[in-house]
């Protein structure tokens, strides 16, 4: 369709791309509406000229906010994006001439555009538009710069979301021939979506082969047109780069024959299309990209990459460059403000710590992204920690189900009646439990609420974790009660950042005091003593609770609280939340707000940034508040967070190895060997244990930090990320351990619990003898247990070498140390429990 637009008129206006302009007579000039801040002219069309979204040919898109507007009387003719690609396929001249013009057009719109806005003292406003960047190492700029002006063949190196593409679009504007073409081949997209093999004629992909449709896309091929032998050559890209440059993304996709052949077009600057003879000359310049490390480039499966490598360009990851996220996400914070017209928010300590302790699996453009999504929601001036939505680590979807798609589950979690129908079930449990430890008899063997305890609370909080997370302190009546209690009264103060950023390490406190104390006080003999640890336990939470805002006392403290939650990393249930949608339609975040009807998260979570089971309830708080059902309860492989984590808090690996050696401490002092280690002590019995417990902790510490001391150089990465994360691999051996620890006491009290309910009730069937389970099938099950749980830790571990790029030998090398502790700390807990309880 042609028509004719009057001057000063819009031809079409920002958003509308879905048809392509040719410019017949006339003039027009593009203008960018700079993000509703200002309008930018940024080229000037002319007869012959075209303007819409050419992305399937350059590889870049049209900017989505540029409209074209006419200075004089235009005439202009529209097309279908279809209809114009059929046109370029049967005639590549004009092809060749349309991709130089769209060259040429693309730097200079580029360098308006990124010019058009005022720079500042944080740096140009583009995002990542030259290696000027801040987000660039210098090095890598020094590198760049030599390059980009030698006009040799490149190779950019680095893993997805670092800035590959910006580099190569940065070279060839640097380089001599940024004047001719620059011509983009995505390897994916060869044989499904490429450009040159959309063609009626010719056999189907299928038949054709990955390789075949690679070097047709490339170098072309000849064809016969008539009975008498007339051929006819169609263009592959390389016709299109000739005096240009070719940028191919992802190389490494390429099969090793296109590779040979792409490189001997380089060195001998001659090809032949695909089934023809003629030789044509290449001149070309190549720059390829490739998500490979080095080390896995092989001289027969890679030529053209290993060939590259002496004029390659390596980007490292983020998180490498953790220094210069803080001037980063400055550097977006800004850019993106400036888009929304709307002043720059600032970064607290405690985001900016967060964001430096993670590890950036999508590099630089999901930090950009992340910076996007908190310049939109944060409500003031500064952008907190809640505001971040970190993008989460790509996992199979076959590996989740969601649970929420089953409608009783559904309808019982948006109850309005859960979880306070289970707390009002609880609570009278509990405050009968604390009666009977107080007032019933002070032989630990006869008093209920103490059998109760040591047979069945222990495994069942490990038990409990495993199959449903953290939901038991969803009813939890010590948390229940401070928050009924917080109805009444509630000063609603913030809890002292120095003391949230240390909290891994007081909930780690918390729980070696707790288990220290058990032995010390000797509780499982002593009823009063346990019953006084509960209430001092609920005294403590009463008034923390009442005092800070949310559940202080159950987020940042609770000893029993942080150790389930621990354990929960384990489970086979997650709650999270669809990501997608969060970031596409939530701006109002009412799963940490709350709504009219519910509360926000009780540990002040943003779902949409919750990687871990470890900070969350399940109490069913955002699955109420969320209007967009964006919320999912998933099935998952138990503990398949542990295989993905990337950074862990010091204080939590600590805490896990920590564990360890408090388990051992305990159960040693059930042997003669505790005898033997501690008679020499001229110091009272506490302090004796006191010393073992606290060497424990430290010998089994000190054989980690030795672990990682040789671990962190074969994956080159910090030595405490990797102290944190292989400690946090041996969660599934603790787990085990002091599961089979508690499971002895289970099965050795399970007599005694059913006499003792069979008194209470006046049931004489559970009141009479009850045969005792063997000593021997006790030790089985204890072996089974850890048993599985080291070879659970070890599943862990080898996911957690196996996730890092360095080489196989590297990855080898690096997990085995930690190997040998899981091994080292299994053995020792086998032999231990089989000493402090015989068959």
């Amino acid at each position: 369709m042609v028509r004719t637009v009057d001057s000063g008129d819009p031809i079409t206006r920002s958003g509308a791309n879905d048809r392509i302009l040719c410019i017949l007579s006339g003039r027009a000039q593009v203008v960018l509406g700079y993000r509703a801040a200002q309008e930018v002219i940024v080229e000037s069309l002319e007869p012959g000229d075209v303007f819409g979204d050419l992305g399937f040919l350059t590889g870049r898109r049209w900017p989505v906010d540029a409209g074209l507007v006419a200075t004089e009387p235009t005439e202009v003719l529209e097309i279908s994006v279809n209809t114009f690609q059929r046109l370029l396929r049967e005639n590549p001249e004009f092809t060749v001439a349309l991709l130089k013009s769209l060259g040429k057009k693309t730097i200079r719109v580029d360098r308006l555009e990124f010019s058009s806005a005022e720079t500042t003292e944080t740096g140009p406003a583009s995002v990542c538009a030259y290696p000027s960047h801040p987000g660039i190492p210098h090095d890598v700029q020094l590198r760049f710069q030599a390059l980009a002006i030698s006009n040799e063949s490149v190779l950019i190196i680095g893993e997805t979301g670092v800035g590959k593409d910006v580099l190569a679009y940065a070279i060839f504007d640097a380089a001599a021939r940024n004047n001719e073409v620059l011509v983009p081949v995505n390897v994916k997209q060869i044989g499904t979506e490429s450009f040159f093999l959309h063609t009626k004629a010719g056999p189907s992909s299928k038949e054709r082969g990955l390789a075949m449709d690679q070097i047709w896309a490339l170098f072309g091929r000849e064809i016969v047109l008539r009975a008498d032998g007339t051929t006819r050559i169609l263009p592959g890209y390389l016709d299109l780069a000739r005096e240009g440059t070719l940028f191919v993304r992802g190389a490494h996709l390429l099969s090793a024959v296109a590779q040979q052949k792409l490189l001997d077009a380089l060195k001998t600057q001659f090809y032949c299309p695909m089934g023809g003879n003629e030789r044509i000359r290449a001149d070309f310049r190549l720059i390829c990209t490739t998500e490979l490390n080095p080390s896995q480039f092989s001289p027969d499966r890679h030529p053209l990459l290993y060939e590259l490598q002496r004029t390659a360009l390596i980007i490292p990851p983020l998180r490498e460059r953790r220094t210069v996220i803080p001037a980063l996400a400055a550097h977006y914070l800004t850019h993106y403000a400036r888009e929304v017209n709307k002043r720059p928010p600032e970064l607290e300590d405690i985001t900016l710590k967060a964001m430096v302790d993670y590890s950036w699996p999508g590099n630089d453009l999901e930090l950009a992204n992340a910076m996007r999504r908190s310049v939109l929601i944060t409500p003031g001036s500064t952008v907190r920690r809640q505001d971040l939505t970190f993008d989460k680590q790509r996992t199979e979807r076959g590996t989740r189900y969601n649970l929420l798609k089953l409608k009783p589950i559904r309808q019982a979690l948006v109850s309005p009646l859960f979880p306070a129908i289970l707390q009002s079930a609880f609570l009278p449990v509990f405050l009968g439990i604390v009666l009977l430890l107080f007032l019933g008899p002070a032989d630990a063997s006869k008093n209920l609420a103490a059998v109760i305890m040591w047979s069945l609370a222990w495994p069942s909080v490990i038990l409990g974790a495993f199959f449903g997370a953290r939901v038991s302190c969803s009813i939890c009546a010590i948390g229940a009660l401070s928050t009924l209690a917080k109805r009444i009264v509630s000063l609603e103060l913030e809890f002292p950042e120095s003391l949230r950023m240390r909290s891994d390490f007081l909930i780690a406190g918390g729980i070696l005091f707790i288990i220290w104390l058990e032995s010390v006080l000797n509780m499982r003999s002593s009823p009063s003593s346990l019953g006084m640890l509960l209430v001092t336990m609920f005294l403590v939470a009463f008034v923390l609770n009442t005092l800070f805002a949310r559940q202080t006392w159950c987020r940042y403290l609770c000893p029993l609280g942080g150790m389930t939650g621990l354990f929960a990393r384990t489970s086979m249930i997650e709650l999270r939340a669809d990501s997608a949608i969060c970031l596409s339609e939530c701006s109002s975040h009412e799963c940490y707000y709350g709504s009219r009807k519910t509360e926000g998260c009780p540990f002040g979570q943003v779902v949409a940034t919750l990687h871990s089971n470890q900070f969350c309830k399940i109490c069913g708080n955002c699955v109420k508040s969320c209007p967009y059902n964006a919320v999912n309860l998933n099935v998952r492989i138990p503990g398949h967070e542990l295989g993905e984590v990337r950074h862990v808090r010091t204080g939590t690996g600590f805490l896990v190895l920590a564990l360890n050696g408090a388990l051992l401490s305990d159960i040693i002092t059930r042997t003669s060997f505790y005898d033997k280690l501690t008679d020499w002590l001229p110091v009272s019995g506490t302090l004796k244990f006191t010393i073992v417990y606290i060497g424990f902790i430290v010998a089994v510490n000190a054989i980690a930090l030795i672990a990682s001391l040789l671990s962190h150089r074969a994956f080159r990465e910090r030595y405490w990320e990797n102290y944190s994360r292989f400690a946090l691999s041996l969660l599934p051996l603790t787990c085990a351990g002091f599961l089979a620890f508690h499971l002895y006491y289970f099965f050795a009290l399970w007599p005694d619990l059913l006499q003792l309910l069979g008194k209470y009730s006046g049931v004489d069937a559970l009141a009479g003898p009850v045969s005792s389970i063997s000593g021997s099938f006790i030790t089985r099950v204890q072996q089974i247990v850890i048993l599985g749980g080291c070879l659970w830790s070890l599943v862990t571990m080898s996911r957690l070498g196996a996730s890092s790029p360095r080489g196989r030998f590297r990855r080898r090398w690096g997990v085995l140390p930690h190997i040998a502790l899981d091994i080292i700390l299994a053995g020792l807990l086998l032999i231990a429990m089989m000493n402090a309880f015989p068959e």
